[in-house]
């Protein structure tokens, strides 16, 4: 009867033992093997999965701003491309170069960027000397491109300096007016791809910023430019931020850069702001008719902003006048 006791408990025992030996072969031995098997068969698997990891953390991020960490091979590079862009650029990034592109990276056909913003490992990246309208443009090849899409668009346009952190370039020698026009890019071990000065270390912390349907990528020198020079504390800057930086120098330069944005339709939050914008001048400009005009653009694109408050601030201006 004893022995039959002991026979009865040693088969749960056995068990447990099998139990923890297979936990501790999927939970312990086996990611070991991956990443030593990866760091010696396939040394850039891990650049690879930092990418998807980075893509994947702004595709789930909300709105605001967060940090992410990614790691790049040598001779590589990240660009972002805007949903309807034909490619990337960079104007006015090279010194002495004004009004047009210098640099230039063709949009891939992988089809994660078929009409979708996206976001592309470039591979060991090369620039070439190229012709375009007669004038000298670098343009940008990879080996290899694997890319993502992006929740969210890349800002058509991102303001940035020439090596950031250096003021000489811009007091001394001109620059300043530097800009990314349809996407994005950061490179590691090459210079001259994007306006900024040679990154050389392999991991690196971005901030990613959401800004409704905007999404915006830079790394530190690029955020201390916008918040120390252009006196913007974002990653993504759209035209009504430039905009409303305008205002404190002249006003009415201000009401013309609303009015395009308006115009231009192309993105409809800032077309909300500038509405609203323009009704606030108009207001404290006391311009009734003006202020008249402007309110009723805005509720009839924008019906949700109708106002008790604002039209019986109206009323009251032409009660005055």
């Amino acid at each position: 009867m004893l022995k039959d006791k002991k026979s009865v408990l040693a088969v749960p025992e056995a068990l447990l033992r099998i139990i923890i030996t297979i936990a501790i072969v999927f939970l312990i031995v086996l990611p070991f093997w991956n990443r030593l098997e990866a760091a010696i068969f396939n040394p850039d698997r891990k650049y690879l999965e930092s990418f998807e990891n980075f893509a994947s953390s702004i595709n789930n991020m909300g709105q605001g701003r967060e940090t992410l960490l990614l790691t790049m091979r040598d001779k590589s590079a990240i660009i972002g491309f805007s949903k309807d862009a034909g490619r990337y650029e960079c104007f006015n990034c090279y010194v002495g170069i004004q009004n047009r592109p210098t640099v230039f990276f063709d949009r891939p056909s992988n089809p994660e960027c078929s009409g979708r913003s996206c976001i592309c490992l470039c591979n060991n990246l090369i620039l070439y000397d190229a012709v375009e309208n007669d004038k000298s443009i670098k343009s940008g090849k990879c080996s290899e491109i694997q890319c993502k899409v992006l929740n969210g668009d890349v800002p058509q346009t991102t303001p940035i300096k020439l090596y950031p952190g250096i003021d000489i370039w811009v007091t001394t020698i001109g620059g300043g007016t530097e800009y990314w026009k349809n996407g994005f890019l950061y490179a590691r071990g090459v210079s001259g791809a994007n306006g900024l000065k040679l990154y050389t270390d392999e991991s690196v912390n971005f901030v990613a910023e959401r800004r409704g349907s905007n999404i915006g990528i830079c790394n530190y020198d690029l955020l201390g430019f916008n918040q120390g020079t252009l006196g913007i504390d974002r990653c993504v800057i759209t035209a009504f931020d430039e905009a409303k930086k305008l205002e404190e120098k002249n006003i009415d330069k201000a009401i013309e850069k609303y009015t395009e944005i308006i115009s231009s339709g192309q993105n409809t939050e800032d077309a909300k702001a500038s509405m609203q914008r323009l009704v606030q001048i108009y207001m404290l400009k006391k311009q009734q008719q003006k202020v008249s005009e402007a309110y009723n653009q805005m509720i009839s694109i924008f019906p949700e902003l109708k106002s008790d408050a604002i039209e019986k601030q109206i009323a009251s201006l032409q009660t005055a006048k």
